[in-house]
Formats: structure tokens, C-alpha cells, sequence
């Protein structure tokens, strides 16, 4: 990021984790609660690799079941389906990331 974040940068509907830097350096480190105090990623959650995807070690990043991505997305109208070709959405609404689930 710029100093301390570039013009027009938006953030939102992310799995995230509990560390951000505003500095461009990541000198000045901040938490997800003061991160969006500045007003982004209102709608993130925090997670680690291993709560999202099937299996992250061995590059499977489709959700795995339960995973904090599923139907905590928002509808992007030029992305109609995942990179399987699954159309979007698939239940009860969009999934965050690459594949819905």
C-alpha cells in the first residue's frame, strides 16, 4: 500500500489475516478491528488457510465444508461463474474467492 494507503484503494468481503500494514513498508502494523476503523474490509473475516480450503498445502483451494467463505461474498456482475465453471451463486448466496462451493 501507499502512505499511508493509495487513492482508490478498496477492500471488502476478504478472508483475512489479523495483520495489516498502511505504510507500503510494514513498518506500522495494525490489527483487522483498527484496519477498518479506516473504513475497509467492513465485511472480512479472519481465518487461516487451513478453515478455507480443501487443502492449501497441497494447492487445493476450493472451500472446504464450513469454510467462513461460503455465502459471505457479494455479487460481482462480470464474474457469473468459478474458475470450474460453477455458476454463481450456488445456495444461499456468493462465496468469496476463486470457487464457489
Amino acid at each position: 500500500m501507499g502512505s499511508p494507503v493509495s487513492p482508490g484503494f478498496e477492500s471488502d468481503y476478504n478472508i483475512v489475516m489479523d495483520s495489516f500494514a498502511a505504510d507500503g513498508e510494514g513498518n506500522r502494523r495494525m490489527a483487522l478491528q483498527e484496519w477498518q476503523s479506516l473504513g475497509y474490509d467492513q465485511n472480512s473475516h479472519i481465518a487461516s488457510a487451513a478453515e478455507v480450503f480443501v487443502d492449501p498445502h497441497g494447492n487445493d483451494f476450493q472451500l472446504k465444508a464450513g469454510s467462513p467463505a461460503i455465502n459471505t461474498g457479494i455479487n460481482l456482475d462480470d464474474v457469473m461463474t468459478d474458475l470450474n465453471n460453477v455458476a454463481r451463486p450456488l445456495g444461499a448466496g456468493y462465496d468469496i474467492g476463486a470457487y464457489e462451493r
